[in-house]
């Protein structure tokens, strides 16, 4: 072999060498969203501007998969809040997290806060206070491939649950004319094996004399 030929070799084994270790670097612009908290602890990542950009739930003392990446521009701050649906506060805590400008440190695990109160004490306590019928705003909205419908009612009632389009065509009916106990209660509307194209679709819903409509964007 050749000095020519082992010099060529050497350099692109060196070339080889480089790019993997500038992929691996990229990569580790991450960060690990951790629960420390007894019990499981449900969260929002919104961006700066405070639009949800995705849900989730971690089990006591467990971890996220890596966040971030490639996915965050580089200097873009995310934050993580207690989802207010599981955990509604007056003065919730934030997480802020900004993504490293050069790509060239990974971020470290963020220890993301507890709620104060746990579920279960929260719902038998706000199935005893429920007065009013109340369909909720989905979330996330817009979302893809799937959202949350929460509704409160105060009674047991007969319930339909409609989800339909701009022009009026129904698109699933999850709950039809069902008997449901007093309390809070969600659905989640699943579009990942549909045909459905990115747009505005609305949710309505009819318990006793009470009826409620409500919009939502699907963007794919």
């Amino acid at each position: 072999m050749t000095k020519k030929i082992l010099f060529r070799i050497l350099i692109f084994i060196s070339f080889v060498f480089s790019f993997s270790l500038s992929q691996n670097l990229l990569g580790q612009c991450k960060v690990l969203a951790c629960n420390c908290c007894d019990e499981r602890q449900y969260y929002l990542l919104l961006d700066s501007v405070n639009t949800v950009k995705g849900s989730f739930f971690l089990d006591p003392n467990d971890c996220s998969s890596p966040i971030g990446g490639l996915a965050w521009p580089p200097g873009a701050t995310y934050h993580f809040v207690l989802d207010p649906k599981y955990c509604p506060q007056d003065d919730p805590i934030t997480v802020y997290v900004t993504g490293c400008v050069c790509r060239l440190e990974p971020l470290d695990t963020v220890r993301l806060p507890c709620c104060n109160q746990s579920l279960r004490q929260r719902l038998d306590k706000s199935n005893q206070d429920l007065k009013n019928y109340k369909l909720y705003q989905n979330y996330p909205n817009p979302f893809n491939p799937s959202t949350t419908i929460n509704f409160d009612i105060p009674e047991d009632a007969y319930v339909t649950l409609t989800i339909f389009d701009v022009t009026g065509k129904v698109i699933i009916r999850p709950i039809n004319h069902s008997f449901l106990k007093a309390g809070y209660h969600d659905y989640i509307w699943n579009t990942r094996e549909s045909e459905l194209s990115s747009g505005i679709y609305f949710y309505s819903l009819k318990a006793g004399n009470f009826s409620d409509e409500k919009k939502m964007v699907l963007i794919k």
